[in-house]
Order: C-alpha cells, then sequence, then structure tokens
C-alpha cells in the first residue's frame, strides 16, 4: 500500500473529510462489470479519493468496462475475493480503505456518511449495513433476508470482538497494514476474522 496522503485532521480543517480509497473485487463476466461500472459511477467522490477495482477473473474482463471508471488491477494469482481485496488495497493510497462488493450499489453520498461524525482515533473499523435488493430470489438470498443478516440491526460478535460483512466495511488503512490485511487462502469468513485480528491489534 502506498503511503497515505492525507490525515484525517488535515482534512477536517480543509471543512472536508479524509480521502478514501474504494476497493471492490471483481469475479465475473462482461454484463456483470457493466453493472458495477454503472453502480460505482454514481458514488459522490472528493478530491484524493480512488476507486479501485481487483479484477479476479482469469482472463481480465474488467478492464473494457471500468478502465474509465476506476483502477483495474490485476488480482489473478489466487481464486479469491480476499486475495483481490488485498491486492486492491496495495494499489491504494489513502489513509481509508472502503470495502465493498461488486455486486452491490452504493448510494451516491456512502463516503462522506461514513464520516458524520469523524470516527475517533482508535478506530479501525467502521462497519455499514448491506439492504437488501428485491430480486434477489435464490435460496441464500431469501435466507440472507429473513435473518437481517447485512442490515445493521444488531451487532454481531462473540469473545473474539464485533465483526461486519466487507461489502460495505470502512477500514483504517493504519490498522489493515498492521494486521496484515485479509488472510488468502481462504473461502470465506475472511471478513471476520480481520474483524477481529483488527480488534486483537487495540483498534476499535
Amino acid at each position: 500500500m502506498k503511503g497515505a496522503s492525507q490525515t484525517d485532521d488535515d482534512a477536517m480543517r480543509a471543512g472536508g473529510r479524509p480521502c478514501v480509497s474504494v476497493v471492490v473485487p471483481f469475479r465475473g463476466d462482461e454484463a456483470d462489470a457493466l453493472r458495477a461500472a454503472t453502480a460505482l459511477r454514481a458514488l459522490n467522490l472528493r478530491a484524493g479519493d480512488q476507486l479501485i477495482v481487483a479484477d479476479n477473473t482469469p482472463d481480465a474482463v474488467a478492464a473494457p468496462a471500468l478502465s474509465g471508471v476506476a483502477t483495474v488491477v490485476r488480482a489473478g494469482q489466487e481464486e479469491s475475493s480476499y486475495h483481490a481485496r488485498n491486492a486492491g488495497a496495495d494499489a491504494a493510497g489513502c489513509p481509508w480503505l472502503l470495502f465493498c462488493d461488486a455486486d452491490c450499489t452504493p448510494g451516491p453520498d456512502l463516503l462522506d456518511r461514513y464520516f458524520g461524525p469523524l470516527p475517533d482515533a482508535r478506530t479501525g473499523l467502521v462497519a455499514g449495513s448491506i439492504a437488501d435488493h428485491p430480486d434477489h430470489g435464490s435460496l441464500l438470498g431469501r435466507y440472507a433476508s429473513s435473518r437481517e443478516l447485512y442490515q445493521g440491526s444488531g451487532e454481531r460478535g462473540d469473545g473474539d470482538g464485533h465483526y461486519a460483512p466487507s461489502g460495505n466495511l470502512l477500514v483504517r488503512a493504519e490498522a489493515f497494514e498492521s494486521v496484515g490485511g485479509f488472510t488468502e487462502g481462504i473461502r470465506s469468513a475472511g471478513d471476520v476474522d480481520l474483524c477481529w485480528a483488527v480488534q486483537r491489534a487495540g483498534w476499535e
């Protein structure tokens, strides 16, 4: 990861907010890439913000649709969203990383809302909710909706700390680096693992 070019205090004194690197892992086809491009174009960005898409496809299909919208980096060494998120974070240069998923549609003001108010100095993670999509008719989609798994309706955690899904998760870059990013070589629960590791490292 490149060195952060701005501190939270610098940004707030200037009447703005810290810059954010939005990191999106991508694995899909050309139609999926076009949908992701449309969703990311809707984000309200400020000076210094970055959009980074980490292409985890074997044939690098994301670049044609997303090259004019985001910086596209290759993440083909491992078929894993966590590997892709790490590859995207390596290209980031802001003090905050916002991890989103390619099949999510962020609200235009999402970045600003994360900083109203500014997180405390020891806050390493800020969790956002993920609303249901009315077209999600799969068994997994219906299960997630019925259990309100991603809607932020309550804290989730146990003795190792709270956690939140990486489809809408703001992480302080310093905290992310302090734990070495996402664990690779696994297929699920990498977001839980990251959240616990960051809290064990002393962040809130």
